[in-house]
């Protein structure tokens, strides 16, 4: 084989790659009307944990999608949820689409900062 035919293949193969992210954030939301069961005016935990897969490599600040679970602390434990993220040096945005059992369904934007003084080293 020659070396152009080594280096083709190779870069073939490197553009059907990708990356997978796994992310898991958690923190708080506040409903400010009645939604569901959820408290009204209180800070409720939750947890996402998503996967995005992407193809996209070079582009860092490409949105990504996602599909992965959410959990709302002493209401439910985990819920599908999907969405798109975007990373950048600060930290990521997403958008998490979900539906309750009772077919509810509920969209959170939010972000998740990064400061160099939380790196671990």
């Amino acid at each position: 084989m020659s070396l152009f035919s080594k280096l083709w293949n190779n870069s073939k193969q490197f553009l059907n790659s990708g990356i997978v992210i796994d992310e898991t954030m958690s923190g708080w939301i506040v409903f400010e009307k009645v939604f569901a069961n959820f408290p009204i005016g209180e800070q409720l935990p939750f947890k996402i944990n998503l996967r995005a897969f992407t193809k996209d490599v070079l582009n860092f600040n490409a949105l990504r999608k996602f599909k992965g679970t959410v959990a709302f602390t002493g209401y439910y434990q985990e819920l599908a949820a999907e969405g798109d993220m975007q990373i950048s040096p600060q930290g990521v945005a997403y958008t998490i689409h979900t539906q309750l059992p009772d077919g509810s369904k509920l969209t959170i934007q939010g972000k998740k900062i990064y400061r160099l003084s939380d790196l671990v080293y």
